[in-house]
């Protein structure tokens, strides 16, 4: 019997000893005594002679596990993750009264299995080898590793750790998430699945290009919006608010879910990746929201609706949609009689409202088209999100109701010079009476007088402001 420990960098690291071409191994978790660990040179197997100087001098009293790596690089270097080991027991006597060992690492019990596993770990860089020992090895995670080459396997280790990672104070983790997409990538044909990794790779590029909107009421020299007073509910918009991953992680988390999901396989995965990869930040993120809540049937008229938007158009139907699950978009800015500012700001709605909101789009897609759409984002596409649910079931009821009106070419130009107006007008009305309200209740209320809406955040450009951080002193969100 052999096992081969492959030696790994960061047991060096981790050394109080000068580094050296060798592996110690230790006897248990808690003991360094010399009489009972084993040094291999570097690369070397580890085999029977090694092993009886970790067991007892009887082979018919049980020896203390030993763990592999040693103690001294136990510690897990990312939050939520720990390091697995390769651990050996004696938990069994052979059919000559001698006690048997057995290794395990992870869900790995077989000896070929585990040398397997540890010579993926030899084809990594020091980094993504770091990060590949936080995942719990398993024959899935091995068959995967084994179809892929150096820079794929790469690619995997970054995926899986940014896909199982959540900020620190996030009340819901994401352990289980690592596992669950390994079975799925394990599942997947060999092109298939390259394209998915590159797909989640493709979307963890598309978060680190996110910018930050600018703030209509600008901001000072630290950073903070230049208001008076926020509006919100407190404990829904930070209860919300901390269960968002990051933005660089936003779109792998979304993508990653869906991919658990089981919902798109096959040419639909394939078809989804395409365009995933080819989008930018704000066009996935409509995407990934539609597929997610969007009811099974429904994925049909989605799929060939991304076929046929136009990725660099202005009026991009999935980037519009996109607005829905944005919380910087449900923030509208009113300006008081002595032109100071104050805010609304307003959580995303529902899955449920989006699904509703999603399946009147899908439904005038197949019903009127595209471009139909398109022309009448080109007159809604800058109004409130939260108005658009409302918005669109009011215009495909109307479509249906005066049919012949909407034949012609200005009858959704003309249709939003009558309806907008006064949705518009209730809204901010609305809004308005909630910021008065959230004004009255605090301990010493701002006279505010006429309110007026002075705008909403800006998209960020090459010469964007600095993110915003809230107005100093305040319990901005």
């Amino acid at each position: 019997m052999k096992l081969h420990f492959h030696s790994s960098l960061r047991l060096a690291e981790h050394s109080n000893q000068p580094q050296t071409n060798r592996v110690t191994l230790s006897r248990s978790a808690h003991s360094q005594d010399p009489a009972h660990s084993v040094i291999v040179e570097k690369g070397a197997p580890l085999t029977d002679p090694h092993l009886k100087a970790l067991l007892p001098d009887s082979p018919h009293r049980a020896s203390p596990p030993f763990i592999y790596p040693g103690p001294s690089a136990q510690l897990s270097d990312y939050i939520g993750f720990k390091r697995y080991h390769i651990v050996s027991q004696q938990n069994g006597e052979t059919e000559h009264s001698q006690l048997s060992t057995h290794y395990a690492y992870g869900d790995l019990t077989d000896t070929d299995d585990i040398n397997a596993f540890l010579a993926q770990l030899d084809r990594l860089p020091p980094e993504q080898r770091n990060k590949l020992e936080h995942i719990k090895p398993s024959k899935s995670l091995l068959a995967i590793a084994e179809r892929l080459d150096d820079e794929a396997l790469s690619r995997l280790a970054d995926i899986l750790i940014d896909a199982g990672s959540t900020p620190i104070f996030t009340e819901q983790r994401r352990h289980e998430v690592p596992e669950q997409l390994i079975d799925v990538l394990a599942s997947l044909s060999d092109d298939v699945l390259g394209d998915t990794i590159q797909t989640l790779a493709s979307l963890r590029e598309q978060g680190e290009s996110y910018r930050a909107p600018r703030s209509p009421a600008g901001v000072d020299e630290h950073g903070h919006e230049r208001i008076m007073l926020v509006s919100y509910d407190q404990d829904k918009h930070w209860k919300y608010k901390l269960a968002q991953a990051p933005k660089t992680l936003e779109l792998m988390h979304a993508y990653s879910d869906l991919l658990i999901s089981g919902k798109f396989k096959g040419d639909d995965l394939s078809t989804l990746n395409t365009h995933l990869q080819q989008s930018d930040f704000s066009q996935s993120r409509g995407i990934l929201d539609m597929a997610t809540v969007i009811k099974p049937f429904e994925k049909r008229s989605m799929l060939e609706m991304l076929d046929a938007a136009d990725k660099d158009s202005a009026t991009n139907v999935f980037a519009y949609l996109s607005q829905q699950v944005d919380l910087s978009a449900h923030r509208q800015y009113y300006q008081t009689e002595k032109n100071e500012m104050v805010v609304q700001q307003d959580q995303p709605p529902s899955e449920s409202d989006r699904r509703r909101l999603y399946s009147d789009i899908l439904t005038a897609y197949d019903e009127y088209g595209l471009g139909w759409i398109n022309d009448a984002l080109a007159h809604v596409a800058d109004t409130p999100p939260q108005i658009q649910r409302q918005l669109w079931t009011q215009l495909l009821a109307d479509a249906e109701q005066f049919e012949e009106q909407f034949i012609r070419s200005d009858a959704l130009q003309s249709w939003t010079e009558q309806a907008l107006s006064p949705l518009l007008q209730a809204f901010h009305n609305r809004q308005i009476v909630a910021i008065r309200e959230f004004n009255s209740e605090r301990e010493v209320p701002d006279y505010l007088g006429k309110l007026t809406y002075f705008g909403r955040m800006h998209p960020a450009t090459e010469q964007s402001s600095p993110a915003v951080t809230g107005p100093a002193g305040s319990a901005s969100p």
